[in-house]
């Protein structure tokens, strides 16, 4: 491995951990420098790198990235530690999202999926001339930049082929919906098997219909079905990677090359729709650069002449334009704007609950406490079992004072929750805003059963001890083992060591903090704290000094782990 593939470098260079999302095997952590510069940096957990064959999929993804030159479709990896203990990975960093977002969000811009495709069907055509087989293409691992530009990504799967490879014992994988027929059957998956999964996508994408739609179709169905969009040469192109035989699926690149002259001829010449606008919008929104996003907003709107509404078989059912542009108007504090367009994408389409959703935050967000009463209302009425809608009754009943309701609604929530985030955020909810510590607590204990290896659930689950009176060190202690290059938990372990009296362990975990998140207020609190519990006549206290003791002391202070 070359010397420059070093995470160290890049994390040494004045980075600090933004964000921190944890994955089956591993967490990732987005690292941006002061002068806005992002990378990725991908870590094995501790304990996953033991389980069967987790370690070799994670040095798999590092070694095929490694060889590959750069290539505009296929994500770029900037660095990587094999000897570290976990492993890591830096990879350029992907702002838009994946193309499983875009497929919930954008479903009218045929010419920005077409351009996608393309881009898709391109990289893995450069792996095929690698020598390289992806092994689990689908549209979660196809990134997306802040242009819409995809970029293939998660070569955990991936392997090398060639005459020393032919007869190597590789275990397989994938995911079922994608995966060619022979590699269910147990034969080694090569290029043709990444066609059957570009095939898949491909319908996906261009004609709205579910993996499992596609592999029920037949093939002449399938080619109807985006001919229109295509043309029938390229639609039969499409349709031959869904062969059952292997041998009868169009390669990659010659997809590739069909759709790049058709993209070219019919599309390149255009303006960007008003859907590649609002959806590149609100990706800005989510990145915090309202001015662009709000300018894209307002390109979007023009170029549709104010028709952003989509619809299905039942008429008209989202006003997608409209309620993305009041999403980015209330983050960026503009209210009342927020507030009409909103309204506007209610009057639209009168159901939509992503609509009620917008005003029922923006109306508690400014304490117009009747108008979310009447809208809050309104949604249950249009679909009492939604989430969404349940979580906001459940506030609302908190506020009111119904610790009954509060409860009923929680355990259902509890219930019906099918991901460690939505339990976290309910338990977390429970705890700081709706005055119900003790049923908080008790869902965090069910969730550390249920999704042990959430850092997450581990640090919220000690800071709901604390605030009850109970000790927490334990949780720390667990939450920093499943995820030790997440700053905040290291903060919550070195702050309970400083309270133990451990201060040269606390010492110890507030410099790891500090390396992780340099920027943040925690970090330089807790390494301050530490070095004078640590050397107490060697550093000088400073005027708020006090304050931060208390600030440390006290649990009620402490922010949830998101």
């Amino acid at each position: 491995m070359p010397d420059r593939y070093r995470v160290g470098e890049h994390i040494d260079s004045g980075f600090h951990v933004k964000q921190i999302l944890h994955g089956g095997m591993g967490t990732v952590y987005v690292c941006a420098r002061q002068d806005g510069y992002m990378i990725v940096i991908k870590s094995l957990d501790k304990n996953a790198q033991w389980r069967s064959g987790a370690r070799e999929r994670f040095d798999d993804e590092a070694a095929h990235l490694c060889l590959l030159p750069p290539h505009p479709c296929v994500v770029q990896i900037l660095g990587y530690t094999p000897r570290a203990s976990p492993p890591e990975l830096a990879l350029e960093f992907v702002p838009g999202g994946d193309l499983r977002d875009f497929l919930r969000v954008d479903r009218a811009d045929q010419a920005r999926k077409l351009t996608i495709l393309t881009q898709v069907a391109s990289g893995l055509a450069f792996l095929h001339d690698n020598n390289v087989i992806h092994g689990d293409l689908k549209p979660e691992n196809v990134l997306l930049d802040a242009n819409l530009n995809a970029k293939l990504s998660d070569f955990g799967l991936a392997r090398s082929v060639g005459p020393s490879q032919q007869s190597s014992p590789v275990a397989l994988g994938g995911t079922l919906p994608y995966m060619a027929p022979e590699t269910v059957a147990g034969t080694m998956p090569d290029e043709r098997s990444d066609s059957f999964a570009l095939g898949v996508l491909s319908f996906e994408l261009l004609a709205g219909l579910r993996p499992s739609e596609v592999a029920n179709t037949r093939s002449e169905d399938l080619a109807s079905a985006v001919r229109p969009h295509v043309g029938p040469e390229i639609a039969a192109a499409l349709a031959s990677l869904l062969a059952a035989s292997p041998d009868l699926r169009e390669s990659a690149a010659r997809v590739a090359s069909l759709l790049a002259v058709h993209v070219r001829t019919h599309y390149e010449a255009k303006k960007p729709t008003f859907g590649e606008l609002s959806a590149r919008a609100a990706s800005l929104s989510r990145m915090g650069r309202h001015e662009e996003s709000l300018e894209l907003h307002e390109k979007a709107l023009k170029i549709s002449g104010g028709n952003g509404i989509v619809y299905d078989e039942g008429g008209a059912i989202s006003d997608v334009l409209r309620i993305n542009y009041s999403t980015a108007l209330r983050r960026a504090g503009r209210f009342e704007e927020a507030e009409r367009y909103a309204i506007e994408a209610l009057e639209n389409c009168p159901n939509d609950l992503r609509a009620h959703s917008v005003l029922i935050g923006l109306y508690s967000e400014t304490g117009r406490l009747d108008l979310l009463d009447h809208y809050l209302d309104r949604a249950h009425e249009i679909d009492p079992k939604d989430r969404g809608v349940q979580i906001m009754q459940m506030q609302r009943a908190a506020h009111l004072g119904d610790k009954v309701r509060v409860e009923r609604l929680a355990r259902g929530l509890r219930k019906s929750a099918t991901s460690a985030k939505e339990v976290n955020g309910l338990a977390a909810s429970l705890v700081k805003e709706l005055n119900a510590p003790e049923l908080g607590l008790e869902i965090f204990i069910a969730a550390t059963r249920k999704y042990p290896e959430d850092a997450r659930i581990w640090a919220n689950l000690g800071i709901t001890q604390e605030i009850m009176g109970n000790p927490a060190h334990e949780s720390y202690i667990r939450a920093v083992e499943v995820a030790p290059h997440d700053s905040y938990v290291r903060f919550l372990l070195a702050r309970s060591k400083l309270l133990l009296g451990d201060n040269a362990g606390a010492l110890t975990d507030a410099k790891v903090c500090e390396m992780l998140s340099p920027e943040t207020a925690y970090s330089k609190m807790i390494v301050g704290l530490a070095r004078f519990a640590f050397a107490p006549d060697a550093i000088k206290r400073s005027a708020g000094f006090d304050k931060m003791v208390e600030l440390i002391r006290s649990p009620s202070h402490l922010e949830f782990h998101w």
